[in-house]
């Protein structure tokens, strides 16, 4: 794996994530007035959403096919339940089939970012320390 590439991919991605969590942070500190919160917000915010961002920005990584997959699941079964109007029971097999796996991909995408979320500062100081391995090495 280049890990150099990966994490100066990692490090765009934190920088624009912080700056956006950041700027609503302040605002939400301001506007309640309560700068603590504002942090927390900053710092909870950038957290999980660069979770999310590292986790579906992944080349080639199965969590965005799955979620691909979902989300076809779920366009499918509206579909499939919309123009399968001639009986009430295909219409609600149909629909109820596709629900059916969209939830259980749902949840399984709930837990591979619930074990993103404990991993993702992990990940993120192995990307730059192994970067700069890397770079010496090079």
């Amino acid at each position: 794996m280049d890990y150099v590439q990966a994490w100066k991919v990692r490090k765009i991605q934190l920088i624009i994530v912080n700056i956006i969590c950041a700027i609503i942070g302040v605002w939400a500190g301001l506007s309640y007035g309560n700068i603590l919160f504002g942090l927390f917000t900053w710092i909870l915010g950038a957290w999980v959403v660069g979770t999310i961002v590292a986790s579906f920005t992944k080349t080639g990584d199965k969590i965005s096919t799955l979620a691909y997959s979902v989300g076809a699941a779920v366009f499918a079964g509206m579909l499939g339940a919309a123009f399968e109007g001639r009986s009430a029971e295909l219409f609600a097999i149909v629909f109820l089939w596709n629900a059916v796996k969209a939830s259980i991909g749902v949840i399984i995408i709930g837990f591979i970012l619930c074990f993103e979320f404990v991993v993702f500062p992990v990940t993120t100081i192995v990307y730059f320390v192994k970067s700069r391995q890397q770079m010496v090495t090079a």
